[in-house]
């Protein structure tokens, strides 16, 4: 099987790999007779696979599977070229069950802290009975930023718990 790599230019850090067996058709009749043929080469392709850099690896069990020559250098610039996409941001969840929030504050060991501040007598009254008695926890709560800033967590490290619980299976 033969193989034929080609680098897309518009779209950088891709390729195409086509797969095909080769024939050659042999001559037939004599050269200047009618009827002669000379001799021909007939390419049917079997596969065509388009891959981005990461899927090097998939192009290479390809490979392993039709066979066929890589060309080493071409496939390392286009791997160079390759930029992977943006993550997708992922949503914060505006509540989470009190199950997965506790589950995610104890993931992220701050569990303890949590109850040992629910504790305290110092913490507001309204505070602590939300804690006991919640059903879910709101993200933008007085109740959850109170108990962000006496953790001294980031907004972001907040809406990463609340992302974290909200991924939490029971």
């Amino acid at each position: 099987m033969i193989l034929k790599l080609t680098k897309y230019t518009n779209v950088p850090g891709t390729f195409e790999v086509e797969w095909f067996t080769r024939e050659v058709i042999h001559a037939t009749g004599t050269e200047g007779e009618e009827g002669y043929q000379p001799e021909s080469i007939k390419d049917t392709t079997v596969r065509v696979t388009a891959y981005s850099g990461d899927q090097v690896a998939l192009f290479r069990a390809d490979v392993d599977q039709y066979g066929g020559e890589i060309d080493e250098a071409l496939l390392a610039e286009i791997q160079t070229e390759w930029v992977p996409p943006p993550p997708t941001p992922v949503a914060v969840p505006q509540s989470v069950t009190r199950f997965k929030a506790k589950a995610a504050l104890l993931t992220a060991g701050l569990l303890d802290a949590v109850e040992s501040l629910m504790g305290n007598e110092n913490t507001p009254a309204l505070v602590r009975l939300a804690w006991k008695e919640a059903l879910e926890f709101e993200r933008n709560s007085p109740t959850v930023a109170a108990m962000a800033a006496a953790l001294n967590l980031s907004g972001n490290q907040l809406d990463d718990l609340f992302i974290a619980a909200a991924q939490i299976e029971a």
